[in-house]
């Protein structure tokens, strides 16, 4: 299941069972550079998944319909400290500004009844999903699937890769063409020409926003667009502008515009910490994502020409970072009355959302739901601190929620105009009840553009429809609510020449409107959402947020000392020392935070609970060379007890796990030492072995009934410098009665650490030991003679280490004599 390809698996949730469901790994695994993250999302340890059930028969929601696929949202490597909510949070906010946008739920995973993770699921966008949020379920449904050619640039026809340019070489298409769209919808599955169309549209406009803008009121769906657009901004959605979303087209003609994979949103400036970049970082040519403080990212016009997605300016000039933005949106943005609308949007979203406690709410909820799932998972997976995700929800609620509303309401409040007065009106100017033209024409009269989203257009008989969120409405400008958008536009030319630089049209209006008189119908806001707004509703309180971020009036948390490092690791590959520049290791320290549920409560401030060393493989690796036997001899002298002839040493491959048949003979090595010693004497040669994960060097002895393993002697020397001294542990198998008994001790070394550190920096063998005398004292187990023991020598952390071997010994005694 932690593939591409995926396996057969058969699912348990909510008291029903489901066999035969294919679950497969998802997310991006591109071969280009990995941009501004340390692993892609294909090859994070904890994957993501897809859940495919082969019909509509799950039930996610007690609720909703019955789906064919679900989603599995991992939380691994988050923008920040790991929260757990990130995607979850993103979602509800996209739905609470009316966004087209997928439930969401926590999941406790178990994996052959054993804890797996916290995870959630995400609801797919497909044709339920369409048919959920009132869009037309046989429309075309195109995702965006390539981090960089995937923005809506029009295609070249005389290249085998059209999308794939400007700055694709035409060699590079000898070898194929890569997935930069794919088709989500059923129909017309092989016909891709209305997209084909999108963009050579959106192309005409960029070419003449001022001559052509038309065409985007006749194409797109400028509420949707403009309310997603906004939304995204509000929560400093980073990672989409060339990639994570859908392209839709409904039942008018008109192209919107689905989010997905939005688990980025209100990203900190580095993907670990709670550090801040200086300014310094955001210069023009500086290569650092710092997507919290930077202009180029956390601006409003984030995804235009000037405000791209990735950075890679010390990379080839093929990867020109102006590629990475959003075509469609630079054209919005280009246009006047849409970039009005757009910013006017914004700021509705800001008092509604940013300005109110509806994240605080949210964030403080959810933790006290999913808390206990998520400490366990963290400690599973390694993931943060100790306690992750009371780390990463202060650090979303007393740093970047309040960075984000100090940069919208302040640094950027000459773009974004201010709220819309209470008193603000609208008007019918015009209406017509009969046949497929008919319309109700609006304006507005105000000298400042008004936002009209869910505003109630009725009649006193009854009629009524609520428009679209996102509708914006600016200063003397007009909107047609029509009953057939396609035939408004084809019939009506007489507002074509009315309105050349565009007929803003919004539709399909269901019954037949009842009047045309326009003093019998009205334009009011929706009283429920007045009232939420005011505080009188359930959805959220008004409360007095916090503006930038402060870290000095706020409560120091209890903190615990630091531990040791971890695995030195990149891109997968772990064990690492030397001569791979971007490895990174981490210590990990408890910090005691309480978050209650209030948001007025004296916060805690943020302290560093984990640390990264960046360095841990920077150095330049040596030569590897045996170490001088002669200065750095192995003591002979100690006295064991001689066992069977049948003894030998082994070395095992951990990728089939404990399997005697993957095992490597290593008998003819074994020499007979004096003193009834019995192992490899490094005096005379010195073995280079490989330690591999879950396991390493391994010893079986046929153990006589009156005798019992009491200790593992190693002699060990590093392979090269500057390799650092490992930390190894023991793994003692014991196999009596056809039962195998395995426990681990942990490695010693003999003469402390300090003089064995001083050995191994100047090449020599240090000894390790692991003392097992204690394993055997249980009844149970006494009273099983064992027939074989194993030794495992490994690293602790479970990663391949290349040493040197000078001498390894088992050591016995009877159990009569038994410490």
């Amino acid at each position: 299941m932690t593939t591409d390809e995926g396996e057969r698996v058969g699912v348990y949730f909510e008291g029903r069972y489901y066999d035969d469901v294919l679950m497969r790994r998802r997310g991006s695994n591109r071969k280009e550079a990995v941009i501004g993250v340390d692993l892609s999302a294909a090859n994070w340890p904890k994957h993501k998944f897809k859940l495919d059930f082969h019909g509509r028969v799950f039930k996610f929601d007690e609720n909703e319909r019955k789906v064919e696929e679900i989603n599995l949202q991992s939380h691994y490597q988050e923008p920040g400290e790991e929260t757990y909510l990130r995607e979850n949070l993103g979602f509800a906010i996209l739905r609470r500004a009316g966004v087209p946008a997928s439930l969401t739920k926590h999941v406790q995973v178990r994996v052959n009844n054993e804890f797996y993770g916290l995870f959630s699921l995400i609801e797919q966008v497909d044709s339920t999903f369409l048919r959920r949020n009132y869009l037309d379920p046989e429309g075309a449904l195109y995702k965006a699937v390539n981090w960089k050619y995937s923005n809506l640039r029009a295609g070249d026809p005389n290249l085998p890769c059209p999308y794939a340019t400007p700055d694709y070489k035409r060699e590079w298409m000898n070898d194929g063409c890569p997935e930069i769209y794919r088709k989500a919808s059923k129909a017309n599955r092989d016909n891709w020409d209305d997209l084909w169309e999108l963009t050579q549209v959106i192309e005409r406009v960029r070419r003449n926003p001022g001559g052509e803008a038309y065409l985007l009121y006749d194409h797109t769906n400028l509420p949707a667009l403009v309310n997603e657009m906004a939304a995204q901004t509000l929560m400093l959605g980073a990672d989409r502008c060339t990639k994570n979303y859908y392209m839709h087209k409904d039942w008018t003609g008109e192209w919107s515009r689905i989010p997905w994979d939005v688990e980025d949103v209100f990203p900190g400036d580095k993907r670990y910490g709670i550090d801040l970049c200086k300014s310094s970082e955001c210069d023009k040519k500086s290569t650092a994502y710092c997507i919290l403080s930077c202009e180029k990212f956390n601006s409003p016009l984030y995804c235009d020409r000037n405000h791209p997605q990735d950075i890679f300016y010390a990379q080839s000039p093929e990867q020109d970072p102006r590629s990475t933005y959003n075509v469609l949106i630079d054209v919005m943005l280009a246009v006047w009355p849409v970039k009005e609308m757009y910013f006017t949007r914004l700021r509705t979203l800001m008092d509604e959302i940013l300005a109110t406690s509806f994240i605080d709410d949210y964030a403080r909820r959810t933790l006290n739901i999913i808390r206990k799932d998520a400490l366990r998972d963290s400690e599973k997976w390694g993931v943060g601190a100790v306690r992750a995700i009371d780390q990463g929800v202060l650090q979303l609620l007393s740093q970047i929620v309040p960075k984000r509303r100090d940069q919208l309401f302040n640094q950027y409040s000459s773009m974004i105009p201010s709220s819309t007065p209470s008193n603000a009106r609208v008007y019918v100017s015009h209406a017509q009840k009969n046949g497929v033209e008919a319309y109700v024409k609006i304006s507005n009269p105000n000298g400042y553009a008004v936002d009209v989203s869910f505003w109630i257009v009725e009649t006193r008989g009854g009629w009524k429809y609520t428009l679209k969120p996102g509708t914006v409405l600016g200063a003397g400008r007009t909107l047609f609510v029509v009953r057939d958008a396609k035939e408004f536009r084809r019939r009506a030319t007489w507002a074509r020449r009315e309105y050349p630089e565009g007929v803003f049209v919004q539709g399909n209006f269901q019954s037949d409107l009842d009047t045309d008189d326009v003093n019998m119908i009205s334009v009011t806001r929706t009283s429920e959402r007045v009232a939420a707004l005011n505080g009188r509703g359930r959805a959220f309180r008004r409360f007095r947020p916090r503006v930038g971020f402060d870290n000095t009036s706020c409560a120091l948390p209890d903190v615990g000392p630091w531990s040791e490092y971890g695995d030195c690791c990149a891109e997968g590959k772990c064990g690492l020392w030397c001569g791979v520049q971007n490895a990174a290791r981490v210590r990990r320290r408890d910090v005691n935070i309480t978050l209650g549920l209030d948001p007025n409560d004296l916060p805690q401030c943020l302290v560093h609970s984990y640390e990264i060393d960046r360095r841990c493989a920077s150095l330049e690796c040596g030569t590897p060379r045996p170490p001088n036997s002669t200065a750095c001899r192995i003591p002979s002298n100690e006295s064991f007890v001689r066992l069977s002839r049948n003894d030998q040493s082994v070395i095992f491959s951990p990728i089939f796990g404990l399997n005697t048949r993957t095992w490597e003979d290593w008998s003819y090595k074994v020499e007979v030492a004096p003193h009834d010693a019995h192992g490899v004497d490094g005096a005379s040669k010195s073995l280079k072995i490989l330690v591999h994960s879950g396991g390493g060097l391994a010893f079986r002895a046929t153990a006589r009934n009156d005798t019992r393993l009491t200790s593992a002697h190693f002699w060990i020397a590093r392979h090269a410098p500057p390799q650092p001294l490992p930390r190894l542990v023991f793994d003692l198998e014991s196999t009596s009665d056809n039962t195998t008994t395995t426990r681990a001790a942990p490695g010693e070394f003999l003469r402390g650490i300090a003089r064995a550190q001083s050995d191994w920096n100047a090449g020599c063998y240090v000894e390790i030991i692991a003392d097992f005398a204690g394993f055997d004292d249980s009844p149970t187990t006494a009273a099983r003679e064992p027939s074989s023991v194993k030794i495992v020598l490994k690293s602790a952390f479970g990663s391949p280490t290349r040493l040197w071997l000078g001498r390894a010994v088992a050591v016995f005694s009877s159990h009569e004599n038994a410490p």
